[in-house]
């Protein structure tokens, strides 16, 4: 009787594992939308609108700290380092 009662009140919670995997796809689509422009500069120069802030170096840059970065940085903090929030200093 108090094995099924116990079970019962035992119910893990699986919203906070939904949202993490909705954020999880949304943050690779944005992701790649964005490195999917970047590269398309390369093919197609009139991209960068004659602007340093859209161009290949420029945007390159930001979009490896955002991905990659702060990947690591997450990555450091559950090893116990510590980290520098991805922002590559």
């Amino acid at each position: 009787m108090s094995a099924t009662t116990l079970a019962a009140a035992e119910q893990y919670d699986y919203e906070i594992i939904k949202k993490f995997s909705v954020m999880a796809i949304v943050w690779a689509v944005v992701g790649m939308a964005v490195g999917l422009y970047i590269a398309s500069e390369l093919a197609w120069p009139f991209l960068n609108f004659d602007s340093p802030y859209f161009s290949f170096g420029g945007a390159g840059e930001g979009v490896d700290a955002a991905a990659v970065g702060e990947r690591a940085a997450v990555q450091d903090q559950i090893a116990g380092k510590r980290g520098n929030g991805g922002c590559g200093l």
